[in-house]
């Protein structure tokens, strides 16, 4: 009889993840696939990922420029390919994990989602009468 991992269920995530109308470009710090320019499905203070039509390879360095909504700079962030899941030939979901020497991008980038995930609308729940 096999157990199921008592975590199977958690969020195991560190930072909030959101989803938001911007531009970022991905390019290899080494050999690899040429750059990417495009929107991420979602992003944090410690990664970002995104569907491109080039294949990166795991453990690959890069770097990401996020041009963030509102901002003036865009923040430029190193990190290393986590997790490659080919959707087709030409359809690659990527995820980056950025380095920990990255703090004030990370700053910034975890003061621009607590603005974001404020703005959301909450949840509406009737109250019974």
């Amino acid at each position: 009889m096999q157990r199921r991992r008592a975590t199977s269920g958690l969020e195991r995530r560190k930072f909030a993840r959101v989803s938001d109308d911007l531009v970022i470009s991905c390019t290899p710090l080494d050999d690899g696939p040429s750059e990417f320019e495009g929107r991420p499905l979602n992003f944090s203070a410690g990664g970002v990922a995104f569907v491109s039509a080039a294949r990166y390879l795991l453990g690959q360095h890069v770097e990401i420029v996020l041009n963030l909504a509102g901002e003036a700079e865009p923040l430029v962030v190193t990190g290393c390919v986590a997790r490659v899941r080919s959707h087709s030939d030409h359809q690659h979901e990527t995820a980056i994990e950025f380095f920990q020497g990255n703090v004030e991008a990370q700053r910034n980038l975890i003061e621009y989602i607590e603005v974001r995930c404020q703005n959301e609308p909450e949840p509406f729940f009737p109250v019974p009468a």
